[in-house]
């Protein structure tokens, strides 16, 4: 544990109101958007298909597993569907009776 002016001797851009805070000198540590874009390119060389700018209305369900995305323009079908819709996924999953608590 360190206090607040330790913290911010780390981090010079850490709030005023930081009082104190955990420091372990031999964590990692990672740009959220830089690790997104990695995950993104090795992901695109591997053969995944992304598709942006969907809204979705449902996923269907055939033989117990979620194989459809149905949105406002057409239908997408895969073997493996990944639900990434921040808050919105709750009432996505809900479409094939999954609930994901979310406050």
């Amino acid at each position: 544990m360190i206090d607040g002016n330790e913290a911010k001797e780390i981090c010079p851009y850490l709030s005023d109101e930081v009082i104190g805070a955990s420091w372990c000198p031999t964590d990692g540590h990672a740009n959220p958007m830089l690790a997104t874009m990695a995950y993104y390119r090795k992901a695109r060389q591997l053969g995944v298909h992304f598709i942006t700018g969907e809204e979705v209305i449902e996923l269907k369900k055939y033989k117990g597993k979620a194989r459809q995305v149905i949105t406002k323009n057409t239908l997408f079908e895969s073997e493996t569907i990944i639900l990434a819709a921040g808050y919105e996924s709750r009432k996505i999953a809900a479409s094939v009776g999954i609930d994901i608590p979310m406050n």
